[in-house]
């Protein structure tokens, strides 16, 4: 065969012809260290260049840091806190630390960052396991890692690749130093990614999560760019096929990402430079984009953006992603996605640095992003509807349906998000803090992930349930002339308790005349127990500022939320939450408005309207 098209129907090439394309091909993924003309010609490009002062100031700063020891007690004491401060604190910035120095050693190649990355890199190598400690609950209740028994995680497999890299770019660079700093890397990426790859089998590898494209690729990018023989390459890529069908498979027909768009920018970045690899490595004859889902999984974040890097943060997802991705933007272009290679260029974003090699050698000049005006995704049952203006200034209604057992879940089945001119006025929380409590029994405890800190209806004081069986049902899409919104029953998503016979919501982006959002909730009781309250969470503040009127403001932008105050009443609290994430975002508070039913009628239709205050 001429070309391979690796897709979800579980078919891989041969170790044969693995092992005959990888001989034919002239594999160069980047140029290294040494190119200083292939070097110099990405430094003088535009975007590079402006920012190469930050890049390397920050490389200058990170060389003048030593890391930090890496104690056993680091990880210990997430199991004694639950928090994962004490080991990110020491191990969780040598990953950064290697991946800028390595960049600005390239593009300067002065030999300045040498012993700095000597220093991390032997630091690293020093570990005895590159695992994460959160990730050690999975592997029987250990504690500690088993030097005899090395596991790959997803710091494991992102260390493998960046040490590989470093020893792509700058291997003659490190012999020059010593010949044993090359040795010890490659001897430690055998040994704690290479051989347990090889010689075990990890639940990740047929995942359909962000976990199997970034241990994949973290594993690949090892065996390619670090020293090893081709028959060891060729058996990493034969078994790393293999797990490609189950990532794809995670996706919806229509290339939704439950996980959301923070893990979708994490796993698909990383599914694209384990494409990148794989087609620098065969001459371009194996293909890993080739499924038609590729296009639809590519073109998801598109549709998403809210404004700005503020997107619908549905399921554990920060409220800001930035997509600037250089494998991202490399695949987009192969896949015929325009808008994506637009976004993934970041065009409409500007950070401090880019410290990554591949985003430096890869990413195009930016390019102008605009989002679509509508984006219905009726498997993952999401719409994202704008109204008129320029981006920044709309209003944009994000809701969703779905299940309550989805990848990251939050018990939010018919979430909403109402954005304007740039503020989320009533928002979703987002991902709470990471700790060990959110990854295990306790999990929906917690208001991050529980139904009652979204706003969906408590009825009966009962929130939603967890489970693939508690749904939406009858998802679809009312498009009329000017208005767009999306309908669904909501009582599958609750336990028998609750005592619902029905709870119909509709919630409507109305573009005719003055734009708002309505809000249609009709409930409808199976018992003599007959309580609805629906909270309401914001970025801003909630003030009443008349009957049957409470407005939101964040900065310059406010909207307006009507009711009928002979059906509902609202109450507007500071709701403590505990939470270290939320703290950063919202303060110790979260502002609260919750509307709760009058009297107790057999049925009632809760009507809200959110205007924007111009």
């Amino acid at each position: 065969m001429d070309k391979y098209a690796v897709t979800m129907d579980g078919n891989v090439p041969e170790p044969a012809e693995i092992a005959r394309l990888l001989g034919e091909a002239d594999f160069g993924p980047m140029p290294r260290a040494a190119d200083r003309d292939a070097w110099a010609a990405i430094a003088a490009r535009p975007w590079v260049s402006e920012r190469m002062p930050r890049l390397l100031e920050h490389a200058r700063r990170a060389a003048q840091s030593d890391p930090l020891p890496v104690k056993a007690t680091d990880y210990l004491s997430f199991f004694r806190t639950g928090l994962r401060d004490a080991h990110n604190a020491s191990a969780g910035r040598r990953s950064a630390m290697l991946s800028v120095l390595t960049v600005a050693e390239c593009l300067e190649h002065e030999g300045r960052f040498l012993d700095a990355l000597l220093d991390v890199s032997w630091a690293i190598a020093e570990e005895t396991s590159w695992i994460m400690p959160p990730h050690l609950m999975s592997e029987g209740g250990r504690q500690l890692p088993d030097v005899a028994d090395p596991r790959i995680d997803l710091r494991v497999a992102t260390l493998g690749k960046l040490l590989g890299q470093m020893v792509y770019l700058l291997g003659p660079e490190m012999d020059a130093i010593s010949p044993m700093w090359r040795r010890r890397i490659n001897f430690e990426v055998r040994r704690q990614v290479i051989d347990p790859y090889l010689n075990g089998t990890f639940w990740w590898m047929t995942t359909t999560s962000n976990w199997n494209a970034v241990c994949t690729d973290g594993v690949v990018a090892a065996a390619l760019l670090a020293d090893f023989d081709a028959q060891t390459r060729v058996r990493v890529l034969h078994k790393a096929f293999q797990s490609v069908h189950h990532f794809l498979s995670g996706f919806t027909p229509d290339g939704g990402c439950t996980e959301g768009p923070g893990y979708w920018s994490y796993g698909v970045s990383n599914y694209c430079s384990l494409a990148y690899w794989v087609h620098c490595a065969t001459g371009g004859k194996i293909d890993l984009l080739a499924d038609p889902l590729v296009p639809r999984v590519l073109g998801y974040p598109t549709g998403i953006v809210l404004s700005g890097s503020k997107v619908a943060a549905f399921a554990d997802c920060p409220l800001e992603v930035r997509f600037r991705s250089g494998a991202v933007a490399w695949a987009a272009e192969q896949a015929r996605v325009p808008e994506m290679t637009a976004l993934a260029s970041g065009g409409r974003t500007s950070r401090a640095a880019f410290t990554a090699a591949l985003d430096v050698c890869l990413l195009p000049e930016p390019r102008d992003f605009a989002p679509p005006e509508d984006r219905f995704l009726p498997d993952l049952m999401l719409l994202v509807a704008r109204g008129g203006g320029a981006e920044g200034g709309q209003l944009v209604l994000a809701v969703k349906g779905g299940h309550n057992n989805e990848h990251h879940n939050h018990n939010d089945v018919g979430a909403f998000i109402v954005h304007w001119q740039g503020e989320s006025l009533i928002c979703d929380l987002g991902a709470g803090n990471y700790t060990r409590q959110l990854f295990g029994p306790e999990r929906y405890e917690l208001l991050s992930t529980r139904s009652c800190g979204h706003n969906v209806p408590l009825v009966n004081g009962i929130e939603q349930a967890t489970g693939r069986d508690f749904r939406a049902a009858d998802f679809k899409l009312d498009e009329r002339p000017g208005a767009i919104g999306v309908s669904m029953e909501l009582a599958g998503a609750y336990p028998a308790g609750a005592g619902l016979r029905s709870l119909g919501r509709c919630v409507t982006l109305n573009r005719a005349g003055d734009e708002s959002v309505e809000l249609v909730d009709h409930v409808v009781f199976a018992g003599d127990a007959r309580r609805y309250e629906l909270p309401l969470y914001t970025e801003g503040t909630f003030e009443a500022v008349g009957e049957g009127l409470v407005q939101a403001r964040a900065n310059d932008a406010a909207i307006g939320l009507e009711f009928d105050p002979e059906v509902v009443e609202a109450e507007i609290e500071m709701v403590a939450h505990g939470d270290a994430r939320f703290a950063r975002h919202f303060g110790d508070e979260l502002p609260r408005c919750t509307l709760r039913l009058r009297g107790s009628p057999q049925q009632a239709t809760v009507r809200l309207r959110f205007v924007p205050v111009r």
